[in-house]
């Protein structure tokens, strides 16, 4: 749940915009595109843990209930 909140590294398309000027070079290429490469892994792991996030809540909320349904049964019939 943490990594669902956790910062993105920055945008590498803001990088791109003040790199213009020394366009060509074939290391900043590269540099550019494992920075957007980062980025966009970045992105899809935040996305899939905040879907996990609400997954893990509703399983400890369905744990949670039928514990405290198993007890409530199991306690009212040693009461009868």
């Amino acid at each position: 749940m943490i990594g669902a909140v956790l910062p993105l590294p920055p945008d590498p398309e803001s990088k791109k915009l003040g790199l213009a000027a020394t366009a060509g070079h074939p290391f900043r290429t590269h540099v550019l595109a494992t920075d957007e490469s980062h980025y966009q892994g970045a992105r899809w792991w935040r996305k899939l843990n905040r879907y996990m996030s609400v997954v893990g809540l509703l399983v400890i909320a369905a744990v949670v209930t039928l514990t405290i349904l198993g007890v409530r049964q199991k306690l009212g019939s040693q009461l009868s």
